[in-house]
Formats: structure tokens, sequence, C-alpha cells
């Protein structure tokens, strides 16, 4: 029987061919052969009861009197008895110079080997996906024949069964009522009950069962070949009469059977047609779909657990009730991500596959209204639950929407303020290749950001000196008799350009340095305004710093003004003020630096690193005192 595979966008629209479509056929507008579309109408018509219509793959429409199939947000495979093959896809925008489908295909197989609660696709088949005509159902199959192959090169498990049966000799125990019964006029039987061990358990009838189902499904040459084998080792098995009770049997597998866990799950998912939902009739021969929006959460689930190193995640988190009804907690929320730092939630993250329009700010670029109030109730119930008990009061966790992102979708939009600190973004997430670190990190910084404002408004607190030091003009100290302890500012320009002129640059003024435990020495100290908070809580944004200029020796464990090409944003790429740290290495031509580090005292700033090769593009230009 020949196959022919179909392949479907989410959402996309599937015509017959009477119906004379204008526009190009496209991964949204399907058209298929009159007899292949009265089959998937019948199928439609018997999938579900009238009480599971929103569970539907598909669904039946009307336009100008021609009779569409229109799909659903789920994504996966069905294949009919009579061997048509349609595959639901993501609708997610590609390329244009690349084949849609194949990426497309590639992209659902990566996104559904992170699908929680499922059996993972074995490595490799994202790869099988990319070649031509190579339909999904396919792939999935070849899983499970990869699967099996890895559990039976140990042989198949056996169990003892127990046996009722009327023998010609005694063997176990004789049941003397029965064997009354059975022989009164057969006194050379004996009717005995006895445990025999044997593979014929009900793991493997289901396994022989699924695989007679996957040869009636499977075109492909090379996994039919691959079935016949399989189905040769289980030819001890008996054929499974009466699938769902061994299903039944299997659902609590002891210890014995652990490797069969994800091939029990396979099983589940090729027998019950669906593995969301339960078809009728004798229509179809395979059906398994996924609802997209499940797909999409459990991926990102997957990218914050495996790049958020420095957090807590817990997806799907279960903590947190919404109300307290006789002393318990009614209506459990449950947020698809909960990023902690030390058990505090910092950022809810929850996923929305859903198409935003940034250009359609009036009809609120196609945000629900009822997500609003979700994502609100999710920020002050985990506000209100973590400071029970608290002194110092943690702040409302940030809260994110992630939506796919589409043309009308690419970029953040403008933040969503609900009161005070309870604060939303929006952001589009995007499937292109090798960005999902690059996303994930960039919602991170979100936390690092806040806590960076934090501890900027922390040290903001503290009273600035600067305003009570009194600043000399250059003609005021012309004009002084005493000058001890003056010395001067410059511009981190003018202190910086010394080197290059070997004279001592022109003052913008002075300052009295004295009482600060040195001696002030024109000739070989000064001052410059601090920018930035990278220093904190030892120099604020703005401190007048007092340096001693630095011509030769050790600076291990100073702080240090550093000039360079392009190290700190805060001075404008070209000086910065940091911890200075070295490692050296001795050879027969002496020592060298091996490493050099600019460390911040703010931790939540990064560390420069400095390699030998970089060397000629910096230089200490002076080694901190203190502040005034």
């Amino acid at each position: 029987m020949k196959t022919i595979v179909y392949s479907v966008t989410e959402f996309g629209s599937i015509y017959p061919e009477s119906a004379h479509l204008t526009s190009g056929a496209s991964l949204q507008q399907v058209v298929m052969p009159d007899t292949d579309f009265d089959a998937l109408c019948r199928y439609i018509e018997t999938q579900l009861t009238e009480d599971d219509v929103e569970d539907r793959i598909f669904k039946i429409l009307y336009r100008r009197h021609q009779k569409i199939v229109k799909a659903k947000n789920q994504v996966g495979v069905v294949q009919f008895a009579n061997g048509l093959q349609i595959e639901i896809l993501p609708k997610i925008a590609v390329r244009s110079e690349e084949n849609e489908r194949a990426v497309l295909r590639q992209l659902l197989l990566k996104l559904l080997s992170h699908i929680r609660d499922y059996p993972f696709l074995l490595a490799g088949e994202a790869h099988l996906s990319s070649q031509k005509d190579y339909p999904i159902l396919e792939v999935f199959i070849m899983s499970y024949i990869r699967e099996l192959e890895s559990i039976c090169t140990n042989g198949l498990k056996s169990e003892y069964e127990r046996v009722d049966e009327n023998l010609n000799v005694l063997k176990g125990k004789l049941l003397v009522k029965e064997n009354i019964k059975a022989n009164q006029l057969k006194l050379t039987k004996f009717y005995c009950q006895y445990q025999r061990y044997t593979p014929n358990s009900p793991v493997n009838r289901i396994i022989k069962a699924t695989l007679e189902k996957l040869l009636s499904a499977s075109r492909s040459f090379q996994n039919r070949d691959k079935l016949y084998r399989l189905l040769n080792v289980f030819n001890q098995v008996e054929s499974c009469k009466n699938v769902q009770t061994d299903l039944q049997k299997t659902m609590n597998l002891n210890r014995t059977y652990r490797e069969y866990q994800k091939i029990m799950m396979w099983s589940r998912l090729f027998l019950n047609n669906s593995s969301v939902t339960s078809t009728q009739g004798n229509v179809v021969n395979t059906s398994i779909v996924f609802p997209m929006e499940k797909v999409f959460e459990d991926y990102i689930a997957f990218l914050f657990k495996k790049f958020s190193k420095d957090y807590i995640i817990r997806p799907q988190d279960r903590s947190v009730f919404l109300v307290t009804h006789r002393n318990r907690g009614k209506f459990r929320l449950r947020p698809d991500i909960v990023v902690a730092n030390d058990d505090v939630p910092v950022l809810i993250v929850d996923t929305k596959w859903k198409l935003l329009n940034a250009y359609q700010e009036r009809d609120n670029y196609g945000i629900s209204q009822s997500d609003m109030y979700q994502l609100y109730a999710y920020g002050k119930k985990y506000e209100l639950e973590h400071n029970k008990g608290r002194d110092q009061k943690v702040k409302p966790p940030h809260l994110v929407l992630l939506y796919p992102e589409n043309e009308n979708f690419k970029k953040k939009l403008d933040n969503f303020t609900y009161e005070g600190d309870l604060q939303l973004d929006i952001i589009p997430f995007s499937f292109a290749k090798g960005m999902e670190e690059i996303q994930v990190r960039n919602i991170l910084d979100i936390i690092a950001d806040r806590k960076r404002v934090e501890a900027i408004n922390q040290y903001q607190v503290i009273p600035s000196l600067v305003s009570q030091v009194v600043i000399i003009s250059n003609r005021d100290y012309q004009e002084r008799i005493d000058k001890r302890g003056i010395i001067p500012i410059y511009s981190l320009r003018a202190a910086c350009g010394r080197f290059e002129r070997e004279e001592l640059p022109t003052a913008e003024g002075w300052v009295d340095a004295s009482g600060h435990g040195f001696t002030p020495d024109p000739n070989k100290h000064f001052v410059i305004h601090s920018k930035g908070n990278s220093m904190l809580p030892e120099i604020k944004d703005g401190d007048l710093c007092v340096f001693e200029w630095y011509n030769a020796g050790s600076r291990e464990g100073e702080i240090v003004l550093t000039q360079s090409n392009s190290f700190d944003a805060d001075y404008d790429g070209q000086y910065t003020i940091k911890k200075y740290h070295s490692e050296k290495t001795v050879d027969e031509e002496g020592w060298q630096h091996s490493k050099i580090q600019l460390i911040p005292l703010n931790p939540l700033y990064s560390i420069i690193e400095i390699t030998p090769e970089d060397g000629d593009q910096y230089r200490t230009i002076g080694v901190f005192k203190t502040t005034l």
C-alpha cells in the first residue's frame, strides 16, 4: 500500500481538489484528492464525542459553501488505514531560502525530545528529519525500534506465571476440588496448579502488540525489516488478547523492569493511538499528537534548567495556593517556571503559544486579559507567601510572559507595571539555531539588572561627602600662602595624558586631602571623580578618589586606575578603576605575567581579563589611597 504524506502547519487549512483553490498550495493551505479529503472528514466526524470537541485534532468549517478542514493547535502525525498520513507541524516562520517542511520537521522533533512525561527521541533522529520525504511517523517508529533493540541485547525478561492445568503427571499442587470435577472417570489425570517461568508476560505481550501495529503502519523498508526481526525475538510470546487489560497490568512495574520504562511509554503512545486523545472507529491506524502549548512550555523549562546554573529552576511549581479555606490551601497555582535564588522566587515565567502583534496596541497586542490576571495572581501570591514570618521583606518576583517570535513580534514590548515593584515583561522567543542560551541568559539578566539597581539604591542612601569638600580654584591656590595638604584634581583624560607628555598636567582645581592617614604631596598624589558603581561599597559613583602616581613595584591586591583601549563602559571604554590581581610564570629568561585580572568589588559586575598578548594595550596610571 502506497503511503501519501501531507504536511500542514497548525491552524493551516486543507482543501479538496474540487475546491479549485485559486492561490498556491503551501504548508498553510494544503490540497488533497477528494477521496483522501472525504476519509479525513469521516475521521473527524467519528474522532470524539461532542463533549470532547475542544480536544479534536481537526475541525470542519464551511467557507462560501465550501467544506474545508482546519488543523488546531496540536502537532504530530495521523495515519489512516488506507496509508494516508497527515503531519501537523508547528507554525513558525523560517527563512525563505530554507526547505520549510524539512526545517519544521527537524524543529518539531527537537522540541518533542524534551517534552516531559513522554519518552525522549533518541539522539540522531533529528538528522533523519532533514532528509527529503522522511515522515515523522517513521522517525517515531525508528525511536521505538532502537530502544527495543537495546533491551533485547540482554534477552527477554521472563517471570513466573500461575498455571492451572489437567495433566498426566502430578506437578506442583493438586487442586482436589477441581480434580474431582474434571477427573471422576479419568483416574490417570491430575488437575494441578504450578508456576511456569515464561517470557509470556503482560509487558512482552504489549511490546509484541506494538510491533504488530507498527508493522502495519510503517512504509519504510528499513523499519519494516527491523520490525520483522524483532517479532521473531518475541515468537514465544502470545499475541495480546486484550490490550487495555494488559496495559493496566503494566502500569506499576517493579524494579526488575526498570529498563523497560521508556519502551512501555512508547507502547502506550502507539497502542492508545494518541498521546492526548482517544480515537474511535476503524478509520485511523495510528495517531500521535501533542498540544503545542505543552511542547513549547516543556522546551522552555528544559532550556532554563540547562542554562541557569546559578538559580533553582522549578517547572510547574505547586507550592502556593490562591486561597485558604478552613485552614487549607485551595486552588493551587502552577506557573510554568519559577526561578528562585536561595529559595526565594525572583522570576516567574509563563509560556503562551499564541501569535502577538506588536503593532496592534489598541487591541492589547493580542494579549489575553485572563493571562494578565493570571500573572498578577502569581506575583502577589508568591510575594505574600515568601514574606510570611520575615523581618526583612522580599520584593515580588519579576514576571515574564514568553510568546513565540513572529514577523509582527520580534522585540520585547515596553514594560508593564501592575503596581509598585510588581512588573511584567512580554518577550518574543526565537527558534533560530544557536540562540537558545543567549535568550535564556537575557531573560535572567532581568534579575541581575534588578539586583544591580537595588545595590545602587542601597548605597545611595549613604550621605555623600563630596558636597562637603571645598574645591579650590587655580587662582585661589596660587594666592594661598599655606599649601600643605593641597593636591590637584585632574580629569581622567588629563591624568592619563601625563605619561604621554612626561610632565604634570594642568589641574582643574585643588582640594585639601590632609587628615586621611598619609602626607599629601602634589607631585605624588592627585584626585579624580569616579564614575559608575562597579566598586561599591568602597567607591561610589561621583566620589573624589585620591591616587598616587604609579611608577613601578607590585600592585597585587591594590585598587588601581588603569588606562586601556576598550575596557569599561562606565569610563567610555578608556579608563577603569578596579582591584588588581596577577599571576606570574618563571622560565629561563625570568618571570612574566601569565594572567592579569581587574576585579570589581561589586559582584554584579564582570571581571576584566587581560592576556599576556594584550599587555601593551593597558597601563596602570595610579594606585588608590582614599576617598575624600
